[in-house]
């Protein structure tokens, strides 16, 4: 298991919990992590986990599923109650239903293990913001704050803030859908715009996935998320944004 590196360099380092619970994962892991720059500190049970984040405040959790005390499932939930640290699922399990319950308690990525450590570590640099590439950035408005419904999209934040000015933070697929959404100018984005957006940063997304995260976005900024005035659904085609007057 790799170490803390408890050098000066430390407390510049993003900082990642590793929550998994086999210790070849582990090594593995965070060896390429720290070699990228990353600050790595290891929990191998959900009990250990959620102890060290009671005193600890990473910058991300890297989460697996398959843990020897407590489902995975359960402890992205209980970290949910608390935390808005970005979360990127890595598990064996692949199946549909556990990507889209992960992603509805408020996952930031569900990436398969086996992936390239390169794409891991993409999807990781993505989420903290340190690139600004990708499909979905092409069809993002310039980098300026815009307005839609008495609230305000922070392009250069990468947030939102409400009518009275607080910061709602949206994941990295959120920020790019509602991105999408402010870019149509008050008309009708389609679906498939919607799903390309949030291409360079899913894994193979779906619509069931784009419905996933609308449902999120509502529940974010709308008064009442099952009745949408500010998203709106377009049967067939896709959603509208309400946009203020020019």
């Amino acid at each position: 298991m790799c170490a803390f590196n408890h050098s000066e360099d430390r407390f510049l380092a993003k900082r990642i919990l590793l929550i998994e619970d086999e210790t070849i994962m582990i090594s593995l892991l965070s060896a390429f992590l720290e070699k990228a720059g990353y600050q790595v500190i290891p929990a191998t049970t959900a009990g250990e986990a959620l102890a060290t984040l009671e005193k600890e405040t990473p910058e991300l959790i890297l989460l697996d599923l398959g843990l020897p005390d407590e489902d995975g499932i359960v402890v992205l939930r209980k970290i949910r109650t608390t935390s808005k640290v970005p979360i990127v699922v890595l598990s064996a399990r692949s199946e549909n239903e556990q990507r889209t319950t992960a992603l509805e308690l408020g996952a930031d990525d569900f990436v398969n293990k086996g992936v390239d450590p390169q794409e891991l570590l993409l999807r990781i640099s993505n989420i903290l913001g340190k690139r600004d590439i990708g499909p979905a950035d092409s069809i993002a408005p310039p980098a300026e704050n815009i307005g839609f419904a008495g609230w305000t999209l922070d392009m250069n934040a990468r947030t939102v803030l409400d009518p009275t000015g607080r910061d709602v933070h949206l994941t990295p697929s959120e920020f790019h859908i509602l991105a999408a959404l402010v870019n149509s100018a008050g008309g009708v984005t389609k679906r498939q715009v919607l799903v390309d957006a949030i291409s360079g940063i899913e894994d193979g997304p779906t619509e069931r996935a784009l419905d996933t995260y609308i449902n999120r976005l509502r529940k974010k900024i709308e008064a009442n998320p099952r009745k949408p005035e500010i998203i709106v659904t377009m049967k067939g085609i896709g959603y509208r944004l309400k946009r203020d007057p020019v």
